[in-house]
């Protein structure tokens, strides 16, 4: 299929590259496009067969040379010794074919994650099909909660939000519009595209299939994964090494025997001399050190499944040993893919420090490092309150793994575990009237709340267009206008939070009478009440463990497609940057790299701990370019 750059396209020549209109496609031509692309799925490598697997066990040179110096043994009558080393051959055999037996049963095992049903548009009719069936041209529905089913071209966007962390590493939710970008905008910067396997966070839209099946930018990096060439491990390069060795040193050993007997026996009962040789020969192979190597490596590969790790050839855990270089990627695997407010700014009280981490709702509020009651605070309160309402997500509490699961937009999320950390429940509070999702032309949502004396507008949103709609803020000694000073100092306070790589969320409202319904006018002359910075929190054993791999003398480098200053904030965090490098440049970018000679490259590759804004392709490319250095790389993450 001819690749076609459709971000690039206005929605209109998208549809009529694609020759379809609004109406979606006949059921005629979805089978003669489904002829022509094929199912809309991913191509997966079948399960090795069993017989294949077992014969794999014989690949390594030393167990071809236990089994020559088995037929040598039997053919010079020393049938003992054959038996005793082919029993040791077969327990070799079988240890390493259970292990890995088991590796493929788990890996076959594991459950698809991508979309199974999707809304299409078939002869201007809406009806639900499998996601397989998708072909090019379908015109697909999708609103929030739903799993983007193919890679598509938005053609109306409403509050449209998306995230796309299993593919681009951005931890919060980006919005999607429909509108016209340049050809080489990276994937992670093309705002009006939807990829297959990421999901819809907010919104509503109408999207025109572009790609399905393994020509998705999650199927191209399926692809370049499987045309990496299968290479020895560093155990099996170990390994063969050795055997070479040991089969120069018995056969010459042999016949350095042979010889000098030879000379002293003066020619006098070769036979005998030839039978002492040879059995020398089989002595010097060592037939029990494949079955002991198996067995550890086989203890190591179990420790490992116990900790959820699925080992396909158990001569892997022996290469982790001797990893130099470990290429980790960010989101979910440093960090914990998770927002947390981290910190709640309000004028006239000191910056109020939230602990806890992930959905669950725990943690305390410390007040100049005191543990404060929130509700005996007025103006946090009073935000705690609008973060518990302003909200259309939800936390799930599965008891019997006593796990919290996010349902909904992780920000809005965070402020809700915020509000419960308080003890405030949202259906506890106040009756719903009216609700605005994300507005992404506003940058702000709403919800209307029915009040006790007068009905309220509670409002969150990008606290740039928050304080610009704002016209006076609430303090201890209740509503003030908002003067200029106090503006600017809140502005301060967004902009340092910003630059450590924080997500600010600013909190308002507004006394609305008797209204029932939000409109526009509303969001004019809000009451300020403050701001609040969240993060996607590194997880708690992270920074130990980069700490000991740095210990080992692993080079522990970062390679994401999150935004640069987030990196950096995270990499500092962890102690992939120390407070003492040294280099040139703490973090680079794909665009970067990409302007640099094939030298520079390579420099940059081994010298910089950073790298952001990545595409999967670069990825792999960093770490072909440290193997060809002579790094042996782990990858983790992608």
């Amino acid at each position: 299929m001819q690749k076609i750059n459709y971000h690039e396209l206005s929605a209109e020549e998208a549809l009529g590259k694609l020759q379809v209109n609004k109406e979606g496609l006949s059921e005629a031509e979805v089978s003669k496009r489904r002829e022509q692309y094929g199912l809309n799925e991913m191509v997966q490598k079948g399960r090795k067969h069993t017989l294949l697997l077992f014969l794999k066990q014989f690949k390594s040179l030393l167990i071809w040379i236990l089994l020559i110096a088995a037929v040598i043994s039997y053919i010079t009558n020393h049938i003992l010794d054959a038996y005793v080393i082919l029993v040791v051959v077969i327990i070799n055999t079988m240890i390493g074919f259970v292990q890995e037996f088991r590796a493929e049963k788990a890996v076959a095992s594991l459950g698809s994650l991508l979309a199974s049903n999707a809304k299409v548009f078939r002869d201007g009719h809406k009806i639900n099909v499998e996601a397989k069936e998708l072909v090019p041209g379908d015109i697909i529905e999708l609103e929030e909660g739903d799993q983007i089913p193919a890679d598509a071209r938005i053609i109306v966007g409403k509050n449209l939000r998306a995230i796309e962390s299993p593919l681009t590493g951005e931890s919060v939710p980006v919005s999607k519009k429909n509108t016209v970008l340049p050809e080489n905008t990276l994937i992670a910067d093309q705002k009006n595209m939807l990829f297959k396997g990421t999901f819809i966070a907010g919104g509503f839209a109408l999207a025109v299939v572009c790609y399905t099946g393994m020509h998705t930018a999650i199927g191209e990096i399926a692809q370049s994964m499987g045309a990496i060439k299968n290479v020895k491990t560093n155990f099996q390069k170990k390994t063969d090494v050795l055997a070479k060795q040991m089969a120069v040193i018995a056969v010459v050993s042999a016949l350095a025997l042979f010889i000098v007997a030879y000379v002293v026996q003066e020619r006098q009962n070769v036979y005998d001399i030839l039978l002492v040789s040879i059995a020398a020969l089989v002595s010097a192979i060592p037939e029990g050190l494949p079955a002991v190597l198996s067995i550890v490596l086989a203890i190591g590969a179990h420790r490992m499944a116990k900790r959820n790790a699925i080992i396909r050839e158990f001569s892997s855990t022996e290469t982790l040993g001797a990893v130099t270089t470990i290429i980790t990627d960010k989101t979910g695997t440093l960090t914990q893919n998770t927002l947390t407010v981290r910190k709640i700014g309000i004028i006239g009280q000191e910056t109020v420090t939230v602990s806890g981490e992930g959905w669950e709702p725990i943690g305390n509020f410390i007040i100049k490092e005191q543990i404060a009651d929130p509700q005996q605070h007025k103006v946090l309160a009073k935000l705690l309150q609008i973060c518990s309402l302003c909200n259309n997500a939800a936390i799930q509490h599965h008891t019997d793994e006593d796990t919290y699961k996010l349902v909904g937009d992780p920000t809005e999320g965070a402020l809700l575990v915020l509000g419960k950390k308080a003890g405030l429940s949202k259906n506890k509070q106040s009756a719903l009237l009216d609700d605005l999702p994300f507005n992404s032309s506003i940058k702000m949502r709403a919800s209307l709340i029915k009040g006790t004396k007068v009905n309220e507008l509670l409002v969150v949103g990008a606290p740039e267009k928050v304080l610009d709609s704002a016209s006076s803020i609430l303090t201890v000694n209740g509503v003030n206008p908002l003067l200029e000073e106090e503006a600017n100092k809140i502005k301060g306070q967004i902009e340092d939070w910003s630059n450590k790589a924080m997500r600010v969320i600013a909190l308002a409202y507004k006394p609305v009478a008797e209204a029932t319904e939000i409109s526009d006018p509303m969001f004019e002359e809000l009451v300020f009440v403050g701001i609040v910075a969240m993060i996607d929190p590194p997880r708690p054993d992270v920074k130990q463990a980069i700490l000991q791999c740095n210990k080992a003398g692993i080079r522990v480098v970062m390679a994401t497609g999150d935004h640069v200053n987030t990196a950096i904030a995270i990499a500092k965090e962890t102690g992939i940057l120390s407070a003492n490098f040294q280099g040139q440049h703490m973090a680079v970018t794909e665009k970067q790299l990409e302007s640099l000679d094939e030298k520079e490259f390579q420099k940059t590759v081994m010298t910089v701990p950073v790298f952001a804004r990545l595409s999967p392709a670069m990825k792999l490319r960093i770490a072909e370019t440290l193997q060809a250095n002579g790094e042996l790389v782990a990858m983790t993450g992608d």
